[in-house]
């Protein structure tokens, strides 16, 4: 597990001070910067034991709030439960969960997988907590140590039990010192935030490479920049899910126009929701979480995004890219 603590860019107290030392951005930006210590943790669950790692971070916790797809894994199961946590599970997924988990209706899917664990750290990612999500999936979970992403989410978590029809904000620039450096980061929960745009905002302003793996890539505006992206010389490079190349997919016009893409060749599923953006640049830029670039993830699923900027973590995604593209069709 690579460990990391970044300072994110939040809402709220620390901008007041800035605002002093950084008076004409503040005359512009409306949106103030949230400057925060932290830490980042990376885990991909065919290199390490993801379960592990979260039943790790559940133990120490004592408020314990969980959002899941799906669910099936034992010993989370029982740790969540000897925890007293207070999880919601996808209505039409919930035959393995506990009575005492709250369904939760969604007009799409209610496809989070996070936790918040003492309203300052947030376990978010790909991972649904199954058999396969851990021990036969490609994916990638985030330990982040953060009271402003948690309570981002901790707020998206009440949004989606009580079904209020309020619609949490997301972060749009939280600073997390590291120690070592600082790290931008973004938060997004779909559909009120427009993941789709914001993809589009990022994937724009690319000006070396792209790298994506996805398990599920239908939208066409996404498409179609990244087309635009290779016709201007960048290196646009990308694994689908080898079952998931249906009529919708992307992946035939982009081979077509000549985009380096290819069928993951992971026997069981490529899950990953990930873009790398100018990942060997000092504006290296990750995105990643459970939001597939599809209709129904923009427009109805219940979904949450991150943005990191940090070419220390792109690279980290890069090698689990990498491993990826060597195992392809």
């Amino acid at each position: 597990m690579n460990s990391y603590q970044p300072r994110k860019k939040m809402r709220a107290l620390p901008a007041i001070l800035l605002a002093t030392l950084f008076s004409v951005s503040a005359c512009v930006s409306t949106t103030p910067i949230i400057y925060e210590d932290g830490r980042i943790d990376i885990v991909f669950c065919q290199e390490e034991n993801c379960e592990e790692k979260i039943i790790t971070e559940l133990k120490k916790a004592r408020d314990i709030r969980c959002a899941f797809y799906d669910t099936g894994l034992e010993n989370l199961t029982k740790t969540l439960i000897e925890k007293n946590a207070e999880v919601l599970i996808f209505r039409e997924n919930d035959d393995e969960a506990p009575n005492s988990w709250t369904r939760v209706k969604s007009s799409g899917l209610m496809h989070n997988k996070y936790c918040v664990l003492d309203k300052k750290i947030t376990i978010t990612g790909s991972m649904n907590p199954t058999y396969n999500g851990v021990n036969r999936n490609d994916n990638n979970i985030l330990f982040i140590e953060s009271p402003r992403i948690a309570h981002n989410y901790l707020t998206e978590w009440y949004e989606l039990k009580k079904r209020s029809g309020q619609q949490t904000t997301g972060v749009t620039e939280l600073v997390l010192d590291l120690g070592d450096r600082n790290v931008t980061l973004e938060n997004y929960f779909c559909p009120e935030d427009k993941c789709e745009k914001k993809v589009l905002e990022e994937l724009s302003a690319a000006q070396k490479n792209i790298y994506f793996m996805t398990f599920s890539f239908t939208s066409d505006p996404i498409g179609a920049l990244l087309i635009q992206k290779h016709m201007e010389g960048i290196a646009v490079q990308g694994v689908f899910e080898s079952r998931q190349n249906d009529r919708y997919s992307e992946y035939p016009k982009l081979l077509e126009a000549g985009v380096n893409v290819r069928k993951d060749g992971n026997p069981y599923t490529m899950h990953h929701k990930v873009f790398i953006i100018d990942s060997d640049t000092e504006n290296a830029t990750v995105i990643t979480g459970s939001y597939n670039p599809t209709k129904a993830g923009t427009t109805i699923n219940d979904e949450n995004m991150l943005i990191i900027h940090d070419h220390i973590i792109a690279q980290e995604f890069l090698g689990e890219y990498e491993r990826i593209w060597e195992e392809t069709k």
